[in-house]
């Protein structure tokens, strides 16, 4: 995502796929021990969980959940420390970038790649999306031009698509748009 040539809508699509990717990881516990048992052993590291003993806590006579603790090493490992890192991970992850997916989502009808690959309705909801949000400063006749979606297919570049697409969304058609139906 540092990349130089890295756009907002890539940027979000790889943080949306990190998310998902470690939400599966989270559910492979057994995967994710066994690979670490493997290294460990390569490595010539200790394998096995350390086995404490449990403390004895003075149990009140309302307390109920004596099944609650976790005497097990290896489940006490998987509670306690990897189901919580990677839940702070995805959920530091999903609050922190919320802006910039908004953000993507916003901007996504005058994105290039949209505007070459999206049908015609996809483009149509994208644009009205943009034009109701900023109705100050776009005319609202932006999404409303029925022929943009080929226009802007056929056009010569990026660039000039996007250049096009603005002058058009700002009521300034470009002298080779094709008229409006």
């Amino acid at each position: 995502m540092q990349e130089k040539r890295t756009d907002i809508l890539k940027a979000s699509a790889l943080l949306k796929n990190s998310i998902r990717v470690l939400v599966e990881y989270r559910e492979q516990f057994d995967e994710a021990k066994s690979t670490t048992l493997a290294l460990a052993t390569k490595w010539g590291s200790q394998t096995q969980f350390d086995q404490t003993r449990a403390r004895k806590v003075k149990r009140h006579y309302d307390e109920l959940c004596e099944d609650s603790r976790l005497y097990d090493a290896e489940n006490n490992f998987r509670v306690n420390v990897f189901y919580a890192c990677l839940d702070i991970i995805i959920q530091q992850l999903s609050k922190r970038f919320t802006s910039l997916n908004a953000t993507a989502h916003m901007f996504e009808a005058i994105h290039p790649n949209t505007l070459q690959q999206a049908q015609d309705e996809e483009l149509h909801q994208a644009a009205r999306r943009l034009t109701e949000h900023y109705s100050r400063d776009i005319a609202p006749s932006f999404p409303g031009w029925s022929g943009w979606g080929p226009f802007v297919r056929s056009a010569p570049g990026p660039g000039v698509t996007m250049f096009r697409h603005w002058q058009e969304g700002m009521g300034c058609p470009h002298p080779d748009a094709p008229p409006k139906a």
